[in-house]
């Protein structure tokens, strides 16, 4: 199994001799947008498979944090807890939190927009 790797040398030392002329590669991965996504050999019949994986975001200095909020449902469900209605983490929903911004009004000015948008959710829009 190989994530985004630099050149024919990693690829055939993770994948396999000969893989990359046998046109199964990782190279052509690119390391911060194919996050998750990984060339594999010998999971299946097939002679390779492309596997896709979720992601789950932690970087503390940009403040996200989608690790902590799974863990510590977990935790709870382990040691005996209720799960949660909803999950902890919600990422934003431009167009509806837009909607829900306008209301019933006909017309709003942009930047009174803005300013329900920060409102509704600064992390999101504050910038």
């Amino acid at each position: 199994m190989a994530f985004a790797v630099g050149d024919h040398v990693a690829n055939d030392s993770l994948l396999g001799s000969g893989k990359r002329k046998a046109g199964v590669t990782a190279t052509t991965l690119t390391p911060g947008e194919d996050v998750g996504t990984a060339m594999t050999v010998g999971f299946s019949a097939k002679p390779f498979e492309v596997v896709r994986a979720h992601y789950v975001a932690r970087d503390p200095d940009k403040g996200i944090d989608e690790v902590t909020p799974v863990v510590t449902r977990a935790m709870g469900l382990y040691k005996g807890g209720a799960a949660a209605e909803e999950p902890m983490f919600q990422p934003a929903d431009p167009l509806a939190d837009t909607a829900a911004a306008l209301g019933d009004e006909l017309r709003v000015l942009a930047v009174e927009v803005l300013h329900r948008l920060a409102a509704r959710n600064l992390e999101a829009y504050k910038s």
